[in-house]
């Protein structure tokens, strides 16, 4: 039976399309027909109806969805699709391999850093196997412009390559941590006792790229790159600690 997976387009959330988990066959999807999903970060949508989002810019399109098997993938504008990470019905991450993802200036063959331009990496086990260079500054723009209340966008909501960095990186975690609840908080994450901790009030910029935690709650903490606005929690102005690089 062939099997196909709902994407929305990354920055708007809209512009659904079904995508052939087996070939590069996909039509869009008449909007009277969407799921109501709205804004889900792309490590949660294994359990929505919308599995994932896309990147298009003319004809270049890159992907990254949950199968229907559980596995966490990227797909290239190739079609070449990889599988990254895999969650079992219990809920449990496993990784496929060593894996990490890069977002940084892009380099021209003058050795120029374009202002607007960033470069993204997928490595998988030491080897590069996705690189793609693009206009980055278009979706900061929309990120800073953003008022509405969403206590936990990021950049990455904006950015699908950042949203796929913010990905890997919490998949990452989760595959190497034993899952943790507000009740074993040995494995909560720790601050060095011998360094001041660095603390961020909703609204501030982010002035380190890692893993940010709610002061009056460590069970909650969201990453956080360089230069982004600290989120509000669940629509208050909160405190943030900085606990350490994802």
């Amino acid at each position: 039976m062939e099997k196909f997976v709902i994407l929305a387009r990354h920055h708007t959330c809209d512009d659904l399309i079904a995508l052939s988990e087996t070939d590069n066959r996909w039509h869009a999807i008449p909007e009277e027909q969407w799921p109501p999903d709205g804004e889900v970060p792309l490590y949660l949508r294994d359990s929505m109806s919308v599995k994932g989002t896309y990147f298009q810019r003319d004809t270049v399109r890159f992907c990254a969805y949950w199968s229907e098997a559980g596995d966490f993938c990227f797909r290239d504008s190739a079609d070449h699709v990889f599988r990254l990470f895999h969650r079992d019905p219990d809920g449990n991450t496993s990784a496929y391999g060593d894996i990490s993802a890069t977002i940084l200036p892009a380099i021209n063959t003058t050795g120029a850093t374009p202002q607007r331009f960033l470069a993204f990496d997928l490595i998988l086990n030491g080897q590069k196997i996705s690189h793609f260079e693009y206009d980055g500054e278009l979706f900061r723009q929309l990120f800073q412009s953003d008022t509405t209340a969403f206590a936990d966008r990021t950049l990455g909501s904006w950015d699908f390559f950042v949203g796929v960095s913010e990905a890997v990186d919490e998949l990452k975690r989760r595959a190497a941590q034993v899952p943790r609840t507000h009740s074993n908080i040995s494995t909560l994450p720790s601050i060095s006792a011998d360094e001041a901790p660095t603390t961020l009030t909703t609204g501030d910029t982010c002035t380190k790229r890692g893993r940010w935690g709610r002061v009056d709650d460590l069970g909650e903490d969201h990453l956080m790159f360089e230069g982004e606005t600290m989120p509000k929690s669940r629509g208050q102005e909160v405190q943030w600690v900085w606990l350490g690089r994802a």
